[in-house]
């Protein structure tokens, strides 16, 4: 595993904690914007994910309803 890629796992299992803190402090205060900040953060983080490819080898595109069925590598 390349530095970069640890690097950026580290930065997505950081994002997972610091949104589960935001949560937990907004929680006693706002229990709607604690959700929604909660679920954007860990939104974020699968982005991340994705983008780097940590979630397999092979991501379908988006646009799954294309005649071209490519798979990105």
């Amino acid at each position: 595993m390349r530095i970069s890629n640890f690097a950026d796992l580290v930065t997505s299992i950081g994002i997972v904690v610091l949104a589960v803190l935001l949560y937990i402090v907004l929680n006693n205060q706002n229990k709607i914007v604690a959700l929604v900040a909660l679920g954007l953060w860990l939104a974020e983080a699968l982005f991340l994910a994705i983008s780097k490819g940590w979630l397999g080898n092979r991501v379908m595109p988006l646009c799954c309803f294309c005649k071209k069925k490519e798979i990105i590598k």
